[in-house]
């Protein structure tokens, strides 16, 4: 395949969809796959919400090791959880993400998390602007940084792994300075039941060893967050009112007008689990998530079945429409 294909890897222990023949190239790996973690789980365990966020600590070193032989000059890779829906060619893809002019481009998200209980925030808007003004960007713009859906060179992937290892208590992390640690929320779906009635003073947590990462005044990698969402939307936190139809039919983020390339989820629910039905099956180039929680199926079926719609590869089963025929989580989307 030429230079422009773009590789992507898929940091999952799920079944996930291989994307049709668009340029793209799909890997998957599981970092508790490839190293043993138990002893660390152990070590570490006033500090983890859920068994899984000891293994995805662990998924930015591990990418290196598992994009070894793919990494060439113009290799472009990205690190990405299973529930993404991509809209583009592989080649717009690269052209968007040249406009950065960065070695690493991060998707920006709608709320800070997990957030210090005491700590100057590092990434939101400038604090010299009024309260009101930095109200009105947070919830137009996408400041804070999403460890879901991660663009880079092979430069910008080796400095993240590099820069979020230098902190001191890896696979534990705090932001530098910070003595007040973080609040974890209660783990209902583990069983055992977690509960975390004291504060952690650092927590095992990809997306937190990430922002720790980026926030640092010494090990800092040269970076953008994606905050206009132009290569990278991301949709948790955010309503139907906040997405809109772009002139070519493709999702847009309505704030800013700008026609991402891939749209990450908080799992493949809410907003993303209608999109497919809003805006159909044209719009999307590859959707990794089958999109189906494993219920609906039958039991003997380990994934739903797919049709082939010209060059798209996407599921057949649709979420329930609202009356008047337009899924109720998108009844606000409105058209650019």
């Amino acid at each position: 395949m030429d230079g422009s294909a773009v590789d992507v890897y898929v940091h999952s222990n799920r079944r996930w969809l291989p994307p049709p023949p668009l340029s793209y190239r799909a890997h998957a790996f599981w970092a508790g796959d490839l190293q043993n973690l138990t002893s660390l789980r152990n070590e570490w365990d006033c500090c983890w919400r859920h068994p899984s966020n000891v293994d995805s600590v662990f998924k930015y070193r591990e990418l290196l090791e598992v994009s070894r032989q793919h990494r060439r000059r113009k290799w472009l890779g990205v690190l990405a959880d299973s529930d993404v829906l991509f809209q583009c060619t592989a080649e717009e893809f690269r052209s968007q993400f040249a406009k950065f002019n960065s070695p690493l481009v991060i998707g920006g998200e709608r709320k800070w998390y997990p957030i210090p209980r005491r700590a100057i925030d590092p990434f939101g808007p400038p604090a010299h602007l009024s309260w009101k003004r930095r109200y009105t960007l947070r919830h137009s713009r996408q400041y804070y940084p999403n460890s879901g859906l991660i663009v880079g060179t092979s430069a910008g992937m080796e400095a993240l792994a590099g820069a979020i290892e230098q902190n001191p208590r890896f696979p534990c992390c705090a932001l530098e300075g910070d003595t007040a640690g973080y609040q974890l929320d209660s783990c209902a779906s583990c069983r055992p039941y977690r509960h975390f009635p004291k504060p952690v003073s650092c927590v095992v947590e990809d997306q937190a060893c990430m922002q720790v990462a980026l926030a640092s005044r010494r090990h800092a990698p040269q970076h953008v967050v994606d905050i206009n969402s132009s290569l990278i939307l991301n949709l948790h936190m955010l309503a139907p009112s906040d997405l809109a139809r772009s002139s070519d039919g493709r999702i847009a983020f309505r704030h800013t007008g700008k026609v991402p390339c891939v749209l990450h989820s908080n799992g493949f629910k809410s907003v993303i689990a209608s999109l497919e039905k809003e805006f159909g099956p044209d719009t999307f180039t590859w959707a990794v998530s089958p999109g189906m929680r494993r219920s609906h199926l039958n039991p003997r079926d380990e994934l739903p079945v797919f049709k082939r719609a010209g060059a798209l590869l996407l599921p057949t089963a649709s979420p329930r429409r609202a009356k008047g025929g337009r899924p109720k989580a998108l009844a606000a989307a409105r058209s650019l």
